[in-house]
């Protein structure tokens, strides 16, 4: 859509993502459009344009501005990302189903722990809509930092951020930009601590 002459795949590509009963909103050259019809005898589409705030999708590209959001944390208590301003804040999007994300949570816990002296806050963005599988298996890896479920955690993975590769990872700055990506693995368990130690400001 960017006219380089490939789809962009990555983990919240703005060039291709998985729907279901949905029209997805794509933005191509400033215009928010979605497929309003497809002929497959002719090989044409027809593509509906639509105003300014029908798309609601968070784009989650370095240096891109996260905006604010509204989310239920475990326990269902009504939560804002604004709350974080001023924070180094890691999003980390997961599911119980994903063995690989829940081998992560310890080491994710004991960075949190590490570094929470330099302003890390580490965000957990499951995508499970219910919320006891969720405690338990956060409980089980000793997991303190606020996370994003139910409902709404699920609908802000696929709707919003429209997350489609999982573990994901996005380290976002204290004005809430996007500064790191998990590309090359820079978030994986290998490398999540040197990243961060990188990244963030000095201890004191």
């Amino acid at each position: 859509m960017n006219g380089d002459g490939y789809i962009d795949e990555t983990a919240n590509s703005e060039e291709w993502t998985f729907a279901k009963d949905e029209s997805v909103i794509f933005r191509v050259h400033g215009h928010d459009i979605s497929i309003a019809g497809l002929d497959l005898k002719s090989g044409t589409f027809t593509v509906r344009e639509h105003p300014v705030g029908d798309n609601n999708r968070i784009s989650m590209h370095i240096g891109d501005t996260i905006p604010d959001f509204k989310f239920a944390d475990i326990d269902g208590k009504a939560r804002s990302f604004s709350e974080f301003r001023g924070r180094y804040v890691l999003l980390d999007f997961w599911g119980t189903w994903c063995g690989p994300c829940r081998r992560e949570l310890p080491e994710l816990e004991r960075a949190f722990q590490k570094f929470r002296s330099r302003r890390l806050l580490i965000l957990g963005m499951d995508d499970d809509k219910e919320t006891d599988t969720v405690r338990k298996v956060l409980d089980d890896a000793g997991v303190t930092y606020p996370q994003s479920s139910g409902e709404t955690g699920n609908n802000l993975v696929y709707k919003r951020f429209r997350i489609n590769r999982f573990p994901t990872k996005a380290l976002v700055n204290t004005e809430g930009k996007v500064i790191a990506l998990d590309a090359d693995g820079v978030f994986d368990r290998e490398h999540l601590e040197a990243t961060l130690d990188k990244l963030l400001p000095p201890g004191k």
